[in-house]
């Protein structure tokens, strides 16, 4: 999206050519690629070609083809890390054959396989590579039988759905097998913690305007972090989305590591890995 070039985080550069309209663009300070490919229009909204894009650190972030906007062929991305993210097959923007997905520290965290146009399998696993949920998806909502396990194997929900996605039952357990109540205890999300009055004071409390550093003209810098919960609260895979300078990038960092410890998000009577896009805005006054 275009911005004005006091808040800009990096500029674009588009050449003509025999199959397109090739567009570079680059992290202003970081001073790096931050996405190239081929646009079949010159006002580069229409993808049509070969595209790579690639994180602030400097590694690749995702690869694949498109024609005339939709997916095709092979896609892969990439963690931060350099490890690969997840591997995809397209046809025509639709997903086809089997998906995979990793965590950054190299285990499988989902497979997705393309029964039909309608039906789709599902399984997925916790990081430290036992099974973490396998059902099956009807146009891309939970339907039938879905299994749910946590961290250390034990199975911790039963749940059936309608075609609609909907729960028709649904059975928990303790540690011990016993059937427990379902509810709302069990499905909190800690992006309830991201939204508190407790968090905002605490971001406020970290954001300033790093002295020796001034636009010719009032500016506002934003600046977006994303991280990961773990299942114990921990934080994990802590990136800048979208770089400005070292300096403001390092206080946006050095807040989210430096933060309170989290409470795990529970989804299906067990805890679960959950990411969260935290924004820092800087006013100069």
């Amino acid at each position: 999206m275009p911005a004005e070039p006091v808040n800009a985080t990096y500029y674009a550069v588009v050449d003509k050519t025999d199959s397109g309209w090739f567009r570079r663009d680059y992290y202003i300070y970081a001073k790096r690629l931050q996405m190239s490919g081929l646009f079949a229009d010159s006002s580069t909204t229409i993808r049509n070609g070969h595209f790579e894009f690639y994180h602030a650190n400097g590694v690749l972030s995702s690869t694949g083809r498109y024609s005339m906007n939709k997916k095709e062929g092979i896609h892969l991305s990439f963690h931060h890390n350099g490890l690969l993210s997840d591997s995809s097959v397209f046809s025509g923007d639709k997903l086809t054959g089997t998906a995979l997905f990793w965590y950054s520290n190299g285990y499988l965290s989902d497979s997705i396989t393309v029964l039909n146009d309608s039906i789709r399998t599902s399984i997925s696993w916790h990081d430290n590579g036992t099974i973490a949920a396998t059902g099956h998806t009807l146009k891309q909502k939970k339907s039938g039988q879905w299994n749910y396990f946590d961290s250390s194997g034990l199975p911790c929900a039963s749940i059936r759905y309608d075609t609609g996605g909907t729960k028709l039952s649904c059975t928990y357990f303790d540690a011990k097998g016993n059937a427990i109540p379902c509810d709302s205890a069990t499905n909190n999300e800690s992006t309830e913690q991201s939204t508190s009055l407790a968090w905002k004071k605490y971001i406020e409390s970290k954001i300033r305007w790093p002295e020796g550093y001034e636009f010719s003209e009032l500016g506002t810098v934003v600046i977006e972090v994303v991280f990961t919960i773990c299942e114990s609260g921990e934080l994990t895979d802590i990136a800048i989305i979208n770089p400005f300078h070292p300096v403001f990038d390092k206080i946006a960092l050095d807040a989210i590591r430096k933060s309170p410890r989290w409470q795990p998000a529970m989804a299906e009577n067990r805890t679960v890995r959950q990411l969260i896009k935290q924004p820092f805005t800087f006013v100069q006054q």
